[in-house]
């Protein structure tokens, strides 16, 4: 908490992403998933070898899973996986020094908003929840559960704000995180404690901590 004073000092607006990032919904992922595998005596998938395959657009996951949309839509599959999470949602709490993080970025007046590719009002169930939407100034999300990406809402979001790039932090856990900081033009913290590896964070280039404690000794410009 000491470096906090300083290490934020420039920034305005702080880009959370919710899954993985400050949710740890890894495990109910996992689980939702090898449900629907289950039904279909497809192989189930462990932690290693999710961490490995999960990528966006989502759709192109399922593709590596095995499904075949020629047999099913990815429309409907999507549904089932949502279904499925839903009903194990309440297994997920948030990470360590999330809330920690929050109250600290809103003690010293930094807007935060959550940018998401969950569908809209399934993210604003799930994140009052766990009772933190005061935090947030907005929390945005598709119109659909497809999980297609998100640099387009975050284009839109943007164009109603004056803010410039270098006043704008996103905190991610996945390379797709990185890839919308990268089109916005803003600094970028992953975090390997949810949907990919440390390694493959690492392997971007990028900053990556290995938890969101390790977020507050974090110099912006690494």
């Amino acid at each position: 908490m000491a470096n906090g004073s300083t290490v934020f000092e420039d920034k305005k607006l702080i880009i959370w992403d919710w899954n993985g990032t400050l949710l740890n919904d890894t495990a109910v992922s996992i689980e939702s998933m090898n449900k629907m595998l289950a039904r279909r005596g497809m192989r189930l998938l462990d932690e290693f070898h999710y961490k490995r395959i999960f990528r966006f657009p989502v759709k192109d996951y399922y593709i590596d899973l095995g499904y075949d949309f020629s047999l099913e839509r990815y429309e409907d599959l999507s549904v089932e996986f949502i279904s499925n999470y839903r009903a194990l949602q309440h297994k997920a709490g948030l990470h360590d020094g999330a809330v920690e993080l929050l109250g600290m970025f809103r003690a010293k007046g930094i807007t935060q908003v959550i940018l998401s590719a969950m569908e809209r009002l399934t993210l604003i169930g799930d994140v009052t929840l766990r009772g933190i939407e005061n935090y947030f100034s907005a929390i945005l999300g598709p119109e659909d559960h497809l999980a297609q990406g998100k640099t387009e809402i975050a284009a839109n979001f943007l164009k109603t704000l004056s803010l410039a790039p270098k006043n704008i932090l996103m905190i991610g856990d996945t390379v797709h995180d990185l890839e919308v900081s990268g089109l916005i033009g803003c600094e970028c913290i992953l975090v390997a404690q949810g949907h990919h590896p440390f390694e493959k964070l690492v392997s971007t280039g990028t900053c990556v901590q290995k938890n969101l404690a390790d977020v507050l000794n974090l110099p912006i410009n690494p």
